[in-house]
């Protein structure tokens, strides 16, 4: 997957954000003890994500980036 930028401009980070609405059904795995380390790594497998912005934004200063057309869901 290529971005348009590597980093953020503003401050350096290099992850963004964009905000998206989940459609589906998952499982959530529960230890028996109620501690909360289950493994629950595959629980979005079956979920769609619909984005609900145009844009990325940075996840460390909030700055809008690019428009999330390069993001692939």
């Amino acid at each position: 997957m290529e971005f348009p930028i590597s980093e953020c401009p503003y401050c350096g980070n290099d992850e963004v954000s964009v905000k998206c609405k989940i459609i589906g059904n998952c499982n959530y795995n529960i230890k028996l003890d109620g501690t909360r380390d289950a493994y629950n790594g595959e629980m979005y497998d079956c979920t769609i994500l619909k984005p609900m912005q145009k844009y990325a934004y940075c996840n460390c200063c909030g700055k809008r980036l690019f428009k999330h057309e390069h993001i692939t869901f």
